[in-house]
Parts: C-alpha cells; structure tokens; sequence
C-alpha cells in the first residue's frame, strides 16, 4: 500500500480535502438570496401598487369627464331655455348625481361655473371661448376633487404607496349653443285656409262661402282665423325666440303645396323670411300637399352659397293635414339624415296625419310635435326653438 505524501512532503502524512463552500459561506448566500428575493418582492409590489393606483386614477378621470360632460351640457340646455343659471346649476347637479365618480357623487358649487360666449367662423376652426358677453351662448364647467373641494379627493386603492393616501383630479367641461342654418317648411296647401277645429273638405263645386267663411275665394287674403294665419303667428313667434340667442342662425323658408319653392334663401334677416310668408297670407291658394318635395328643396336651400358650411342644419316641417302627392316623405327624410340635416315635425289641427309626422321626424334624428289650436301651436314653435342642439366644445 503506497502512502501518499503530505503537504510536507513526508511519507505517510494524509493528505485532507478541503471542502469548496464551508456552511458558513452557505449561510451568507442563502442570507444573501432571501434579502435580494424581500428587495425585489417589494420592488414588484410597489411596482402593483402604483399600476393599481395609476389605473384607477384613469378610471376617475374617465368618469369624472363623462359627468362634468353631461351635467354642462344639461345646465345649457336648461339655461338656453329660462336663462336662469341657478335652475341651470340644479339641473347639473341632478345629472351628476346619476353619473358617480369613484363610486360618490360629484358635488357642483355654483362657483364651479361660468358664462361665456363662444364663435367661430368656418367649419376647420376650434369655438373660441371668452368669459362672459351680452347673450352667453357657453356653460364652462369646472370639476374637482381634492381636500378643498365637497366632492373630497380620490380615494387610492391601494392607499400608503409612497407615503400617498389620496389623489386629486380636476376637469373642465364646456356647453355650447351651437351655429344653426334653419330651414322652416312650411304648408300651404288649401287646407290651410280652414280653421283648426274645421274638417278640411270641399263640397264638389265649391267656389266659396262654407264651410270657409262667406266670400272667401282662393286667391283672396287668407281668412282669419285660418291655419294659415295662426301659423305665420307661430313662424314670428320661433324667430322671435331665435333673436334671443347669443348666436346668429340663419333662416331659410320653403313652401309647399302642388309643389315646393325656396321662397328665402339663408338669411339673418328674419324680416325677409316675415314678407315671404306675408305674399301668401295676401293672396291664398289652392293645392295640395307635397310634403317630400318640401324636404327635398328644404335640403337643397340647406346647402345655398348663402348657408354656412359650418353650421348645423336643421328641417322645421309644419303640416296640417295628410301627404297625397309628390315624393315619400320618410324616404326624403332618411336621404337628408344621411347628409346630418336633423328634422323637426309639427302637426296642425286634428285630421294631420300625426303617424307619418313620427316618422319622419325619426328618420330625421328629431322630434314631434302636435297642436290643435291657435295657442299651442306658437307654444310649439317657441318650444321647438328653445331646443335647438348643443354641443360639448370642450
């Protein structure tokens, strides 16, 4: 048996192996390891903490826009109406109680908003917005949520990340009465010679007298009290509440009977559109009623050089009595809600046909309305005016 030499040298010494790591050196790199693996778990956790908040202010974000956008929106419309901003401001605060941010309801101050004027003149420009001016047409709304504010700051999901318990958010919403080109439609056919509680039917013969009034021939002044008559009072009342608005709408006035005629292109000057209609109160005809090819020069009256490529156009269509010649009118409305013309329907008088009127006013992206008499009818029109659309310019 051979004996390997010790590190001496010396025979017979054994030579002992050494271990590579000894449990001390063990000991420090599992410390080590443990210490990396609690530094990078909350390298990773703070990491989801900040995800986590960061995502949920997005979400805060999100929805307090979404709430500013529709309270200011509400308080113009309210305010485009009565021009009373603290009715305005309730009706504000009730939309944003039905849209809550961070599960709480936003709280408005009455010095969350202001007045304003906006404009602009082409189609490619942004509104330009200034505080303030003689007939506001602008609602700006400015929300918050921060320790000053009632509403209370964000509440973080996950709250202590560096040091943070709460956030703040703020936003700025603004409502704007937009720039109308205004295309009214108007019947006058020769059932608008009769009164409103009459039933429009000609005896076979007929020249005059009953069941119009006696001596009444057409061609002659419109009867008073007629459909006519009460119509061109409810015309003056709309444009009397269009001269309310802060902004301009140009008015266009078509007529139809057998056929339709672009009696008054665009125009600010509601006088015009006044002594077109006038023409016929002086001198009352006969006809049908077309109410498609009423739609259909409403629309081409919509796009004149005079109308402004900028605004939108808008279709009051007023008849009393039931479409029997020309094209179909819910086909005209649908052809002119594709090139974004909106329609309103009016009614007039109890044998209109009110289902057709629905329907085109569907087609056209607006609404109905219905009168029987005289006093509703100018109810109708000033209604119909104090709703004109609106627009988050903001």
């Amino acid at each position: 048996m051979q004996t390997k030499s010790g590190p001496s040298g010396k025979p017979g010494e054994t030579m002992l192996r050494q271990p590579l790591f000894s449990p001390r050196s063990r000991r420090q790199r599992r410390g080590s390891a443990l210490a990396l693996i609690l530094f990078l778990s909350i390298v990773i956790l703070s990491l989801g903490a900040f995800a986590v908040n960061l995502a949920q202010l997005q979400l805060v974000r999100t929805e307090l826009q979404v709430a500013s956008d529709a309270s200011a929106r509400a308080a113009n419309r309210l305010f485009a109406n009565t021009r009373d901003l603290a009715q305005a401001q309730t009706r504000a605060q009730s939309v944003a109680n039905e849209n809550r941010v961070n599960g709480r309801t936003l709280v408005l101050r009455p010095s969350d908003f202001e007045l304003g004027t906006s404009t602009r003149n082409n189609l490619n420009q942004r509104y330009q917005y200034t505080p303030g001016g003689a007939h506001p047409n602008s609602i700006q709304l400015r929300t918050e949520m921060s320790a000053g504010s009632p509403t209370g700051p964000v509440r973080l999901f996950l709250p202590g990340f560096l040091g943070m318990n709460t956030a703040n958010a703020n936003m700025v919403a603004r409502s704007t009465q937009v720039e109308l080109d205004i295309a009214l439609v108007i019947d006058r056919s020769g059932s608008m010679a009769f009164r409103a509680d009459q039933v429009a039917s000609l005896p076979g013969g007929w020249t005059g007298g009953a069941p119009l009034p006696n001596g009444f021939q057409f061609g002659h002044p419109a009867p008073n009290p007629s459909r006519w008559r009460d119509t061109v009072a409810g015309v003056q009342v709309f444009l009397n509440e269009l001269n309310l608005t802060a902004q301009l709408e140009h008015v266009t006035l078509v007529t139809y009977s057998n056929g339709a005629t672009i009696d008054r292109v665009p125009t600010p000057n509601y006088a015009d559109v006044m002594s077109s209609l006038n023409v016929y109160t002086n001198s009352f005809q006969s006809g049908h009623t077309n109410i498609g090819g009423g739609l259909r020069a409403a629309g081409s009256a919509l796009v004149h050089a005079n109308a402004r490529p900028w605004a939108v156009k808008v279709i009051v269509l007023m008849t009393d009595g039931i479409e029997n010649t020309g094209p179909n009118s819910v086909n005209e409305a649908r052809r002119l809600a594709a090139d974004g013309i909106m329609i309103f329907t009016v009614t007039f008088a109890r044998e209109a046909n009110q289902t057709r009127m629905r329907q085109v006013a569907g087609a056209g992206g607006g609404n109905h309305y219905h009168a029987n008499d005289a006093a509703s009818l100018s109810r109708v029109f000033r209604d119909i005016a104090r709703k004109m659309p609106t627009l988050v310019t903001r």
